[in-house]
């Protein structure tokens, strides 16, 4: 079985382009990932076409991507052909990795690809994976959870923080070519504006040096809507 999870990025590059300038238009996931990642050699897995990448200041990014025909032509980043559940990389080789809306996905069996991504990064080496939280008009048009929840994350000791943002799009064509597309035309009828809101959650760890003991983060202040409380003592909010 393949561990490349098929994805619609190179085949559609118009929808692609759409979903990536609309997405967190406000930038705070950027904005977190370059608040909490550290300096140094960064690994981002399941690159896409590098948009996350191009974004971090400051550090060394190696992007890791399955399908090359993700990979711009005439980008300037540093580019891998891999998957999250092997990376070919030594044991030990990056501060942190960070993974946004790939790989790490509901409904798929994160372990191996987990267990991976902690090989190769340093002692006191930082994950940060982004993913869809839920509980928002966004995915509310979803006839299925395209939210994981927390309980591996917690249960691999990852801390949490929700990122309140929205998907703004610069016109009605634009939100109505990608919410048809997500959602279908007959949910999207009557409902097609150009801002939804939209919430994502970060789930973070510190891999710990071998033979010492798990040190966790927490960061900003308690989710208030009933979905946030329920991610327990883990968790954080940020508005």
């Amino acid at each position: 079985m393949s561990d490349i999870i098929p994805f619609y990025g190179a085949c559609n590059p118009d929808l692609f382009s759409i979903e990536r300038s609309s997405m967190d238009r406000s930038g705070k996931i950027v904005d977190f990932l370059n608040a909490h990642l550290p300096q140094g050699l960064i690994l981002d897995i399941g690159a896409g076409n590098g948009f996350t990448a191009r974004r971090i200041r400051g550090r060394r990014i190696i992007c890791l991507e399955p399908d090359p025909d993700m990979i711009p032509s005439d980008d300037d980043l540093l580019w891998v052909k891999g998957s999250a559940e092997n990376i070919p990389f030594h044991d030990s080789y990056f501060d942190a990795a960070y993974a946004t809306f790939a790989y790490f996905l509901a409904g798929i069996d994160k372990s191996k690809g987990l267990a991976e991504v902690e090989r190769v990064l340093k002692g006191n080496g930082t994950i940060i994976i982004i993913d869809n939280f839920g509980d928002d008009e966004f995915t509310s048009f979803s006839s299925g959870s395209i939210s994981e929840g927390p309980a591996f994350y917690h249960a691999h000791g990852f801390t949490s923080q929700v990122l309140h943002t929205s998907f703004q799009f610069a016109s009605l064509e634009d939100a109505h070519t990608l919410m048809s597309s997500y959602f279908g035309e007959d949910t999207m009828r009557g409902n097609i504006k150009q801002e939804y809101e939209y919430k994502v959650v970060a789930y973070t760890k510190l891999v710990c040096a071998q033979g010492a003991l798990p040190t966790y983060h927490a960061f900003g202040t308690f989710g208030t809507s009933p979905a946030e409380q329920a991610l327990g003592p883990n968790a954080s909010g940020d508005r």
